[in-house]
């Protein structure tokens, strides 16, 4: 009877100490998964705030002095929560609703991380720049036929290196930045050209 009781005793004991341990590596697994969770999504938002912004007016129109009734100046235009392990960034302006297909106007990349902002007094140099639907390397501002109202894409990309290829028109550069692409944003906005 003696020695049935000392086995029930040792068994429960056991069976404590294997709960316990059982319970403690679970907590540990689960702390573990939820960390790798957590840092997986405080990398998917700081991704998710990457964000350009453009000087436009109230309405998201583009300014007259930006556009080709004005001085065709590039727009103010600043990079935001520049995605970590960001090498270079590539920039892309342009307008799908051109009645013959969409036109670019502007086309840049290797962009250094440092340069966050740019505008019409910008050093081009520091990065590459393709020839944009009207022959110039660098900006020329929306120009719609009079009376449409066009939409304008500013599509700015994060990539993890820099593009070695060479590189001359816009298919060429959307291909090859397919694959180095961390984070991508984008800013819409609009004109509508009046006849003065």
């Amino acid at each position: 009877m003696k020695k049935s009781i000392n086995v029930l005793l040792f068994l429960t004991i056991g069976g404590l100490i294997l709960a316990n341990f059982l319970r403690l590596k679970f907590n540990y697994v689960y702390d573990k998964n939820n960390l790798v969770e957590l840092i997986q999504e405080k990398k998917t938002n700081q991704k998710n705030n990457f964000e350009i912004k453009v000087e436009l007016k109230v309405d998201n129109f583009i300014k007259t002095k930006n556009t080709c009734q004005g001085k065709n100046q590039l727009p103010n235009i600043k990079f935001l929560n520049i995605p970590e392990n960001t090498q270079k960034l590539a920039l892309i302006i342009d307008d799908p609703d051109a009645p013959k297909g969409t036109i670019n106007h502007f086309l840049a990349y290797n962009i250094p991380v440092e340069v966050d902002f740019l505008d019409k007094n910008s050093d081009f140099n520091k990065f590459k720049l393709l020839k944009n639907s009207y022959q110039n390397l660098g900006y020329n501002g929306p120009c719609p036929p009079v009376g449409e109202t066009h939409r304008y894409f500013f599509k700015l990309y994060a990539l993890n290196e820099p593009i070695i290829e060479k590189i001359e028109t816009k298919e060429e550069l959307e291909k090859a930045i397919q694959q180095k692409i961390i984070a991508k944003t984008e800013k819409i906005a609009f004109y509508k050209k009046i006849n003065k």
